[in-house]
């Protein structure tokens, strides 16, 4: 059974540390969909977390498959840590083949696109040209870039991961040590 837009959206918002208090939580979320180029790219802006979380942060978003198993029909690009001013930003772009394979619905036959915040996050900007009862917004079919900016219903008061990040960097940006119960299973 192919997982319909709304499922994918729900798996995705758990990727990015909406819902889970073990992962590194964005303050604000930057969704971009270029229709024409069959691109986009989802921003998570000021990365905040405890500092353990850094090495998930790193090896599972930034270098690892984990946001493929959740967007299967998403080919995600080369995903980069961003600093920007005072706060660490995660970059994740991606090409698609699809439209049906977007976070996307429809509306109706003039306004073809239609984006619903996910649970526990609030559309606080938007380049669409309404919002309907829902609190989703919605693009006529003349619209080729789509931008939605969420950011959640109760902000973490987590510190922000970027000095974790800089030390990390100043330090080499060094491997992060096995687990010692991964140390002890290897020959």
């Amino acid at each position: 059974m192919r997982p319909t837009p709304s499922l994918r959206l729900v798996a995705l918002t758990s990727l990015l540390g909406l819902t889970a208090c073990e992962e590194p939580e964005p303050r604000r979320v930057t969704w971009t969909f270029e229709l024409k180029a069959g691109a986009g790219e989802v921003t998570l802006h000021d990365l905040r977390g405890q500092e353990s979380l850094l090495e998930r942060l790193v090896t599972s978003w930034v270098a690892g498959d984990e946001p493929q198993s959740l967007l299967p029909r998403v080919a995600l690009g080369e995903r980069a840590l961003v600093v920007d001013g005072e706060a660490l930003n995660l970059v994740v772009p991606f090409t698609y083949d699809e439209r049906a394979d977007l976070p996307l619905l429809t509306w109706d036959d003039r306004h073809p696109a239609r984006f619903c915040p996910p649970t526990g996050q609030v559309i606080v900007r938007a380049n669409a040209k309404a919002r309907d009862p829902d609190g989703c917004v919605v693009w006529g079919r003349r619209a080729k870039t789509l931008i939605v900016e969420t950011a959640p219903l109760e902000p973490t008061d987590a510190p922000s991961l970027l000095p974790a990040y800089t030390a990390w960097v100043q330090a080499g940006s060094p491997p992060f040590e096995a687990d010692e119960a991964d140390e002890a299973e290897t020959p």
